[in-house]
Order: C-alpha cells, then sequence, then structure tokens
C-alpha cells in the first residue's frame, strides 16, 4: 500500500511516496508431540522348488552318500530375526525309521542332508552329508540376530545304501520347518 504526503517547501511543495507494509501481528508458535512407534516380527517363509526326494532304482550297496535322482531341491523365501537376542533355523522333521512293503527297514539314520549356497554374514549351514534322526529335527542352517536377507541355498539328501535291504519303501513325509525369533 502506497500513500503520499504533500506539504509545503518554501515556495514549492515536496511530495513524498512511501510504502507502508503491513506489520504481521506477533506470530504464536506452538509446539505439540507426536509419537512414533514401528513393530516389525521376526518372521520367516520358504518355498521349495521340488517336494520330493526318490530313489526309483538303488542297484548297488556300494554308496555311502548316493544322491537322489532327482538331485537338489532348492530353498528360497526370508528370514528375519530379531535384533540383539534373535535367533532363527531351518531344519528337517523327520519320521520314525521307514518299513518297507516286504518288511524290511530303511533306517532314518542312513538318509543325510546337505544344505549349501552362498553363505552370508549370520548364516551357517551344517556340515555336509548331516545324518538324520528318527522323530528329530535335523538343523539345516542357522541364522543370527539381525538377519534380514533373502534365502537361496539348495537341500540335498543322500542315501547309504551299503545296509539298505531291498525292499519297497513307501514315500514318507519329512518337514521343512523354518523359525525365527
Amino acid at each position: 500500500m502506497k500513500t503520499r504526503i504533500s506539504f509545503p517547501l518554501i515556495g514549492a511543495f515536496v511530495v513524498l511516496s512511501f510504502a507502508l507494509n503491513a506489520v504481521p501481528a506477533l506470530a504464536v508458535v506452538q509446539n505439540t508431540t507426536i509419537t512414533v512407534s514401528v513393530t516389525k516380527q521376526a518372521s520367516a517363509a520358504l518355498t521349495l522348488s521340488g517336494s520330493a526326494f526318490t530313489w526309483a532304482h538303488v542297484q548297488a550297496d556300494t554308496d555311502h552318500f548316493l544322491a537322489s535322482d532327482g538331485g537338489n531341491i532348492t530353498v528360497t523365501g526370508t528370514l528375519i530375526t530379531s535384533f540383539g537376542s534373535g535367533a532363527g533355523s531351518i531344519a528337517i522333521v523327520s519320521p520314525v525309521n521307514i518299513t518297507g512293503a516286504g518288511g524290511g527297514t530303511l533306517p532314518i539314520g542312513d538318509l543325510s542332508i546337505t544344505c549349501a549356497g552362498t553363505v552370508v554374514t549370520g548364516q551357517t549351514f551344517a556340515t555336509a552329508q548331516t545324518a538324520l534322526g528318527p522323530s528329530a529335527t535335523t538343523t539345516c542352517a542357522t541364522y543370527a540376530a539381525n538377519y534380514n536377507t533373502a534365502l537361496n541355498f539348495t537341500l540335498g539328501m543322500f542315501l547309504d545304501d551299503r545296509t539298505l535291504p531291498a525292499d519297497v519303501y513307501p514315500a514318507t513325509n519329512f518337514t521343512v520347518a523354518a523359525t525365527a525369533t
């Protein structure tokens, strides 16, 4: 807003022109507090590239670690452990010994697993060809606290056919279990 003021000055008029700016009212500042809370749970999710290990034609009795006909299964997914004191694992839960159609026994300890891949910080794989135990949980991989990396490794199963009686052993369910705290 411009204002004009005129006043006489010995024989002449002087016109002054200046702008008046509006003066803001005193600013009022009020601070208030907000809170932010985040909870991220430990979690585990797995995907398997296959669902069966088979040995369709075991003919020798000399293989301590005979690989399955179809080879390895790829394990992918996510595993997130808690910061500080968290931990995680992937394990195989096996049944008791498997009885064949003719009465032969396949001891679960004649099956072993190998989990392998590129090791990521905080991840440890079990020793290769770790024997399974009857009605037991056999650890495949473990994870340290604060682990938050995608999973990608192979799971192989092997058969010790050196003392296995000739028989037809039925398909039996095993469980791949992932835990995270």
